[in-house]
């Protein structure tokens, strides 16, 4: 990497953390993939992002404070596969035809 460009992420890495200190990682994550950051480019620049901050947080929270729905598990081996046609698949000719003795094999 060039020194300059090296210098430049330097300085940015106060800045973030400044932001991180204030906002969720969420919500920072948010404001810079917004379609109105694509210009940005640096984080010091407060004036231009901070209403996109605020929108941002204020979405965070409302759903941050949105119940958790949890649903019950259910058992799919329990209820089993409907056929949408008579046809068998190959697999399932294969396990019948494990089952089966052959013609000239004894049975045990």
């Amino acid at each position: 990497m060039q020194p300059y460009w090296a210098k430049v992420f330097r300085e940015q890495i106060p800045a973030a953390t400044t932001l991180l200190e204030e906002y969720l990682p969420e919500v920072v994550l948010g404001m810079l993939r917004d379609k109105r950051c694509w210009k940005i480019r640096s984080l010091r620049a407060r004036s231009l992002f901070n209403h996109i901050l605020q929108e941002k947080a204020a979405a965070q929270a409302v759903k941050d404070a949105a119940p958790v729905v949890v649903m019950e598990k259910t058992e799919t081996v329990q209820k089993g596969r409907q056929r949408t046609s008579g046809k068998k698949s190959i697999l399932t000719l294969l396990r019948e035809s494990e089952n089966e003795p052959r013609p000239n094999q004894e049975v045990r």
